[in-house]
């Protein structure tokens, strides 16, 4: 595994977060009445507290699933678990701090990396295609921004919008 120097790279940890629009909704005057077919259906809803009992559920899912991760560093990358705890805090390293901390092999460029790759694998005539993502956050910053001041907003789209970015969901990135 090879990061460039001024590579931002670690963040090893699971998080899950939701916004709490309840404090809000009760200064506007907004109620919000939601059915549920279960206690927990609406588990993370942005319009009331978090129960202790919930807090509690998702906590136990969160320590499970940093214990994965961990697993996959752990064995990944020949470690002793409690130094993958150890660094496994949720902080970030550069390039450097990652790679006295054996998260990474050596230090280089995207060129370097490639160019590794096709020697340890004997991948000399492999050919590297690298696709660009067309919609970056600027484009979609200005998108949404254009959508909110235009004639046709409705505010059935910023509540759209503000359920999509506050939907629950564990994170973590890692690929081998």
């Amino acid at each position: 595994m090879v990061a460039h120097p001024a590579t931002l790279t670690g963040s090893i940890g699971v998080i899950m977060e939701a916004i709490n629009f309840a404090e809000l909704a009760d200064d506007l005057g907004v109620e919000f009445n939601t059915i549920t077919s279960g206690e927990y259906k609406d588990i993370m809803s942005s319009f009331r507290p978090m129960t202790d009992d919930e807090e509690s559920i998702l906590q136990s899912m969160i320590d499970e699933m940093y214990d994965e991760f961990v697993q996959v560093i752990v064995n990944g990358r020949d470690m002793e678990e409690s130094t993958v705890r150890d660094l496994g805090d949720g902080r970030i390293y550069t390039g450097s701090q990652a790679e006295e901390n054996g998260l990474v092999d050596s230090l280089g460029s995207l060129d370097d990396a490639i160019s590794q790759l096709k020697e340890d694998h004997n991948l000399q005539s492999a050919q590297v295609v690298e696709y660009e993502y067309q919609l970056g956050f600027n484009a979609f910053l200005g998108g949404t921004a254009q959508r909110l001041v235009s004639d046709e907003f409705r505010f059935s789209q910023l509540e759209e919008m503000i359920r999509k970015s506050n939907a629950p969901r564990a994170m973590y990135l890692y690929t081998e």
